[in-house]
């Protein structure tokens, strides 16, 4: 075989290795093969000033996701308190977790064993409060107040809250004042 050949099949595959990716190239910078969201790289330690309450634990923080202003932040290891108080006990409860976090410098820490968003695509993490010289964390202050309780999940801080939690009962604070034991 004469070299010309060998010479030709080397730059033929050289063309399509280059083609190739050149072609990988296009198709991850456009719609055909979108990125998935790395939401640990975008949320883990960020700051932010949360924006409002969605309820007694989830929130809305002032960082951008998916098109919209603010994230939603779904608090990790805590459950709303249902049964026993009323509307005007609930409400009065939102209130003071209104209080409590609105307009407040956050960092957002993701746990990592576990899933970085819920079935409702919130952001899953544990809130702590910037501007707080204790650095105390939203999830814990809502259990301790009364306003959520435990979600039997297992995590770091759980028996922490749990502590809160029978603490909270047993002093009535919160919902858990017209709560059934």
């Amino acid at each position: 075989m004469n070299t010309h050949y060998f010479a030709w099949r080397r730059r033929a595959r050289v063309a399509i290795v280059l083609g190739l990716l050149g072609l990988a190239s296009w198709v991850d910078h456009t719609w055909i093969a979108p990125r998935g969201r790395d939401d640990r790289a975008a949320y883990h330690r960020r700051v932010g000033r949360i924006a409002g309450m969605a309820d007694a634990v989830t929130i809305e923080v002032d960082i951008a996701d998916a098109g919209r202003a603010n994230t939603r932040v779904r608090l990790i290891g805590v459950a709303p308190i249902a049964g026993g108080a009323g509307p005007d006990e609930s409400q009065h409860a939102v209130q003071r977790a209104v209080e409590l976090a609105t307009a407040r410098s956050v960092r957002l820490l993701l746990d990592p064993h576990q899933p970085p968003r819920d079935a409702d695509a919130a952001v899953r993490a544990y809130v702590w409060f910037e501007d707080d010289p204790q650095r105390e964390m939203l999830n814990e202050a809502l259990v301790r107040d009364g306003i959520a309780r435990t979600d039997g999940q297992q995590h770091p801080f759980r028996v922490r809250f749990e502590s809160h939690e029978r603490r909270a009962r047993r002093q009535q604070l919160g919902l858990w004042g017209d709560a059934p034991r």
